[in-house]
């Protein structure tokens, strides 16, 4: 990062260049160019994106047409045996209480690891040692937060489907396609609009909130202002900014997908076999998954890590990016950074603060490009403290 103050954009595009630049840079050091762009940190920047759920890689879904009833094959034509559906049935129900269960202790975990992802960014190092037992208050602040806008979504769809669910059973008994067309078109221009909304809301609270919450320990209302202020201050920027990360984002989905293809020559024993465990278990007894249900957990993480690990530019640049854009808003986020997370002793190449009531001095800025003490650069000139 260059040591001289990074001058003040002078409108929209200005900064939102900028900040795209700043951000390929700081990818770029971290994963490339810079003394830290090695094999090992690339895997733990991997287990990182996996754990905080940012990988960009392509999903396990099928395309093409679909199997319908009548062409899909039975147990019995693959030469298995039949598979006694109430056993299934009676395994099926504790599953999924336990499924949601490990679901929610993996969002915790994931809105902590959101953290160490920040925190990575920040000081130029994937680091969970020393940095995981410091985001307990900011990930479970976050992982609140997860909670409420998921059960919000959820309520979104099943509210109205409930409201409704007389007229639509009435509709599909006497088959009037007319009627049921009639019945979930509104419904679906009512609560798409919600739902984007809550998206938005996510990802605004990730992108623009975390940095508040993590560096000045504010809760997750207090960041999102913290983040609206800065931001939302120039909304014409904003907005260029919001369009331009989109049209990124579906270029890197797409990216991403493919190198998702290409590496199927790493991941696709792993998959055949979890594949092959899973027909073993169904086909001799669903209580076998009692044992191959770890296994095919481990082999289902494993491809996990090999693909975040493969695709760990695009979360990493993202990171770097939205940070970027939000330091030239709040130059007070760059010094915080340099500084270090609230409570904290500040970066690891940084000399712990003396016990002082008032903030330790700051640390020298970077002395050359390759340096990752801060993804931001020297504060650029304007106001110390902008009203947040």
């Amino acid at each position: 990062m260059s040591t001289t103050p990074t001058p003040a954009p002078r409108d929209a595009f200005d900064a939102v260049s900028t900040s795209f630049g700043q951000g390929w840079q700081r990818m770029a050091t971290l994963l490339f160019t810079g003394p830290g762009a090695t094999l090992s940190n690339w895997m733990r920047w991997g287990a990182i994106i996996l754990l905080a759920g940012l990988s960009a890689g392509g999903g396990f879904g099928t395309g093409g047409r679909g199997i319908g009833a009548d062409d899909a094959p039975a147990l019995n034509d693959l030469g298995l045996p039949e598979v006694d559906a109430a056993r299934v049935f009676a395994l099926i129900v504790p599953l999924v209480a336990v499924g949601l269960l490990l679901l929610l202790v993996f969002v915790y975990f994931q809105s902590r690891f959101r953290f160490v992802f920040l925190e990575g960014i920040i000081a130029g190092e994937p680091r969970i040692g020393g940095v995981f037992g410091r985001t307990g208050r900011a990930g479970t602040r976050y992982f609140g937060f997860l909670l409420l806008v998921t059960l919000l979504q959820v309520a979104a769809i099943a509210v109205p489907l409930a409201l409704a669910f007389p007229a639509l059973r009435r509709a599909v008994e006497n088959d009037e396609l007319g009627t049921l067309f009639a019945i979930l078109a509104p419904m679906f221009l009512l609560v798409l609009p919600l739902l984007l909304l809550l998206g938005l809301l996510r990802w605004f609270v990730h992108a623009f909130a975390t940095p508040y919450m993590w560096l000045r320990d504010e809760g997750v209302l207090a960041a999102a202002a913290s983040g609206w202020r800065a931001v939302g201050a120039r909304f014409g920027s904003f907005a260029l900014f919001l369009v331009c990360y989109l049209v990124a984002a579906i270029v890197a989905g797409v990216a991403g997908a493919l190198a998702f293809c290409c590496s199927c020559v790493i991941w696709i024993a792993p998959a055949a076999l979890i594949a092959l465990l899973a027909i073993v278990s169904l086909a001799i007894s669903p209580w076998l998954f009692v044992f191959t249900g770890p296994v095919i957990l481990a082999l289902g993480l494993v491809i996990g890590w090999i693909v975040a690990t493969i695709t760990a530019p695009v979360p990493v640049f993202f990171r770097s990016w939205t940070l970027a854009y939000l330091a030239l808003a709040d130059p007070g986020v760059a010094r915080l950074a340099m500084q270090g997370p609230a409570g904290s002793a500040g970066p690891a190449d940084a000399a712990p603060p003396p016990p002082a009531p008032v903030p330790p001095p700051l640390p020298s800025p970077p002395s050359s490009p390759s340096s990752p003490s801060s993804p931001f650069g020297s504060p650029g000139p304007g106001p110390t403290d902008p009203g947040i």
